[in-house]
């Protein structure tokens, strides 16, 4: 019956803890090979399938023993929370390797958050996402709509038990999310009431929400009133004096943030300046995706310069890291960026191959601005294509 409560496929671990039987290894293997001569079960990956209606008769079999299902409910929770606290945690080095084994438990993962909430588990949700960082998770594998559903119950639940710097801290993760799909409104609206609260919040929430802040004037095209926040930001930062490498990754955000406001300003000497200070700094750390996004504002600048072979080397040099590490937002954005490169060449059918797979990613992610901008450079190059055909017809 234990099997029943995941709806994906579970590793042998998961089923052997949530049915109470970690301890005894022979009962499981027992048990699992038992359920695999009545076809009742399968392996398939390391992973045990079941068919959806014996899942359905195990389900309901399971509701007759209320006790039995609670227990089994609260060790799954459990098994989840370890499993999380293994494999989830900021986006340090090479994330890919333990986020991928979090994507392939994602549907079980929801689950456990649903039984959470219907059971007012706030903790414990708070604990997945906030303490294990699957907000972070959610955001580079593309989960936008999951990670904004639980945001939102975590301000509403957060609020409703007067843990502020928690809620605060959704609310700022939800308006940086927002600001990026281009609800600026929403974003500012939600920002202003994590404001109202900024005082109940940890130095490190209040370091975020000030450099949100200014990532949000940027996108409302109001780079100059960025800088301050920003420069409010590095004050608090350098009071704070968080620990290595925390301290290195929250100035690298910081000029990230700058370096983007300059450039929008169309200031590319100080952009240049900001990313290369943060691609020195997140090499020294080893911050891979920070690495790879550095590369690609310094490709954007190279571009706005007329550089393009300088701008094709830094993406060349970390498309092949994009590519496997699962960052849909990332790999939209280089993939636009590489457009870029071929249509100011006049590369037309290349720049055309990646705009379109530009394009399906930025809608995939909601991302509106961008999709738009893409949309545009692709019936550009598809005026451009008909243009030479038609001129090869006179000829």
């Amino acid at each position: 019956m234990a099997i029943a409560i995941f709806p994906k496929s579970p590793v042998r671990a998961a089923i052997a803890v949530a049915s109470g039987l970690a301890n005894d290894p022979i009962a499981v293997e027992e048990g699992l090979a038992q359920l695999q001569k009545l076809s009742l079960l399968r392996m398939h990956n390391n992973h045990y399938e079941i068919l959806p209606l014996t899942r359905e008769y195990a389900l309901s079999e399971l509701a007759t023993h209320p006790q039995f299902e609670q227990e089994a409910r609260s060790r799954w929770v459990t098994w989840y929370l370890d499993f999380t606290k293994e494999y989830a945690g900021k986006d340090w080095k090479e994330w890919y390797i333990p986020y991928d084994r979090i994507e392939d438990e994602w549907e079980n993962l929801l689950a456990v958050f649903d039984w959470c909430a219907a059971h007012e588990e706030y903790s414990i949700v708070q604990t997945f996402w906030q303490e294990r960082y699957l907000v972070k998770f959610a955001h580079i594998y593309g989960y936008w709509d999951d990670r904004l559903i639980w945001l939102d119950w975590l301000i509403q639940a957060g609020k409703k038990r007067g843990d502020w710097s928690n809620a605060i801290r959704a609310m700022v993760d939800k308006a940086s999310t927002l600001t990026i799909l281009g609800q600026l409104d929403e974003a500012e609206e939600l920002l202003k009431q994590a404001w109202h609260k900024y005082k109940h919040a940890t130095p490190w929430v209040q370091l975020i929400l000030i450099a949100k802040t200014a990532n949000l004037c940027i996108s409302q095209e109001h780079y100059l009133e960025a800088i301050p926040w920003l420069d409010q930001a590095g004050d608090l930062l350098n009071k704070v004096q968080f620990e290595e490498p925390e301290h290195t990754r929250r100035w690298i955000d910081l000029q990230t943030y700058r370096g983007l406001a300059y450039y929008k300003k169309g200031d590319y000497v100080q952009a240049k300046h900001c990313y290369q200070e943060v691609l020195q700094l997140s090499q020294a750390i080893t911050w891979q995706r920070m690495i790879i996004l550095a590369r690609l504002h310094l490709a954007y600048i190279a571009i706005a310069q007329k550089q393009f072979n300088e701008a094709e080397i830094l993406l060349e040099t970390g498309l092949p890291v994009v590519d496997n590490n699962t960052d849909k937002r990332l790999s939209a954005l280089y993939r636009q960026a590489f457009a870029q490169i071929y249509s100011s060449k006049g590369k037309v059918s290349e720049a055309q191959i990646w705009a379109k797979e530009a394009l399906d990613g930025f809608e995939y992610l909601g991302m509106k601005a961008e999709a738009e901008e893409t949309r545009e450079m692709l019936h550009a190059l598809q005026e451009e294509t008909t243009n030479i055909f038609e001129s090869q017809d006179e000829q």
